[in-house]
């Protein structure tokens, strides 16, 4: 693990099993929008709707903790899609019971982004073709299009292009797209990702004419 931004989200989390808030918001701010953007291209729309409740992406922070020792830890985007994929499992289930740690937990996040302190960093940029219109206006088409692919077309994008780790263009490797979807090796991950942009493509070019 010689990710420098990844080894100080796993100092993070530890500090945050401690007890420490402050480690526990850096945590939130550091992935909230990019698990949000990776659960809102998973969901159908009538899960969606449930997932923008702010409690649902607490709690999901606040499992991860509580679960990260039995994570292993291999890159960022690994540990993005477990955070994105603890955040359905919450939707589908709406677990209603918290604990006294995770009311402390609400209220120091809800606080922070009340205050202004607490600022969700935003998604990455996206590969060409998607980034030429994923302009905020077009932002609900291309997400439309996105989950009218396949499930494996589906995936290889959203690993690829939104679980990401920060800063500009920084994608992860094939082999961890790879391995992150289940496919055979970076080389047939990267064929995969080829074709869905290609596909997407299409629908977004079909969408925006019918349009």
């Amino acid at each position: 693990m010689d990710d420098p931004e990844l080894m100080d989200s796993v100092h993070l989390v530890h500090n945050a099993q401690d007890g420490d808030l402050a480690a526990f918001n850096e945590l939130a701010k550091r992935y909230y929008e990019r698990v949000r953007k990776v659960v809102r291209l998973r969901m159908s729309p009538g899960l969606r709707k449930h997932y923008d409740s702010v409690d649902i992406v607490q709690d999901t922070f606040v499992r991860a903790i509580d679960n990260f020792d039995h994570f292993e830890v291999r890159s960022e985007t690994s540990l993005i899609n477990w955070l994105a994929k603890i955040a359905e499992n919450l939707v589908k289930t709406r677990a209603t019971k918290r604990s006294v740690q995770q009311e402390r937990a609400y209220e120091s996040v809800a606080s922070s982004m009340e205050n202004g302190a607490l600022r969700p960093q935003p998604a990455d940029e996206m590969d060409p073709p998607v980034d030429l219109i994923a302009k905020q206006e077009f932002q609900h088409i291309l997400e439309e299009c996105i989950r009218e692919l396949p499930e494996p077309q589906r995936e290889v994008i959203i690993v690829r292009n939104f679980a990401t780790g920060g800063g500009p263009r920084r994608y992860p490797a094939w082999e961890t797209v790879a391995r992150e979807i289940g496919s055979p090796s970076g080389d047939a991950a990267r064929m995969l990702h080829t074709r869905a942009l290609e596909d997407l493509a299409k629908l977004l070019k079909r969408r925006m004419k019918d349009d």
